[in-house]
């Protein structure tokens, strides 16, 4: 049985486009957190629109499942770039 909805956190579906505080919000980090992945290119992919950043939830998710881990021997190398 799928778990109660929060009505803290709604349901996304995969092209709802959300704000940088939104996706910081879903995820339990910080806004900066999300501006820092931006400036570095290792976040998911975002779009640009005038001055506003918007995520779609589905490549925030596909982001998020690549970079699950089952223990720190599976994190990338310094400086080794995880594969999208």
């Amino acid at each position: 049985m799928p778990p109660d909805p929060d009505p803290n956190h709604p349901a996304f579906s995969a092209d709802d486009m959300l704000s940088t505080a939104q996706v910081a919000d879903r995820t339990f980090t910080c806004i900066s957190t999300w501006a820092k992945r931006r400036l570095r290119g290792d976040g998911p992919r975002y779009l640009k629109i005038g001055r506003s950043v918007r995520y779609r939830w589905g490549d925030v998710e596909q982001w998020l499942h690549a970079h699950r881990y089952w223990n720190t021997s599976q994190y990338p190398a310094c400086g080794e770039e995880q594969a999208p």
